[in-house]
């Protein structure tokens, strides 16, 4: 699979706002590198737009991440859920400004119940994750 780095293309658009700049020193939990063929991919999911591009990369990152196990020597601890988080704060602060549909592979289920953190009609039927993240941000901080 190809690696390349052009600021003139899409493809190195992405890889700078995500750090994967340099081959074999990648942003994936075992160092790698995204391809040039899967960043295409993810692309052309997005609409050719480069900061959605981005979120979804890190969607990917923090899924990625979220699968490898914490570990600890001594006093040292590695923390590997504290990176799938900061990758998932991250796209949800890039879709909240630049749209697009998540690509994790779970389902969001709003709740409608006395538990619900939402209040009615902060949404709509067909509201956008971004709309959905905003209206939470606004419940839980009052913004």
């Amino acid at each position: 699979m190809a690696f390349t780095y052009d600021l003139s293309t899409s493809i190195g658009k992405v890889r700078l706002n995500l750090g994967d700049k340099t081959n074999g020193a990648g942003p994936l939990p075992d160092a790698s590198n995204f391809s040039d063929e899967e960043l295409t991919q993810v692309l052309t999911q997005e609409d050719n737009d480069v900061m959605r591009a981005v979120a979804a990369c890190c969607e990917i990152l923090a899924n990625a991440w979220s699968a490898i196990a914490s570990s600890g020597v001594g006093p040292r601890r590695e923390e590997s859920s504290h990176v799938s988080e900061m990758y998932r704060k991250r796209a949800m602060d890039l879709r909240a400004q630049y749209g697009g549909a998540a690509l994790t592979g779970s389902a969001l289920l709003l709740r409608d119940d006395g538990y619900a953190q939402a209040q009615a009609g902060d949404l709509q039927v067909g509201a956008s994750l971004s709309e959905y993240y905003r209206a939470r941000q606004h419940v839980r901080y009052g913004w």
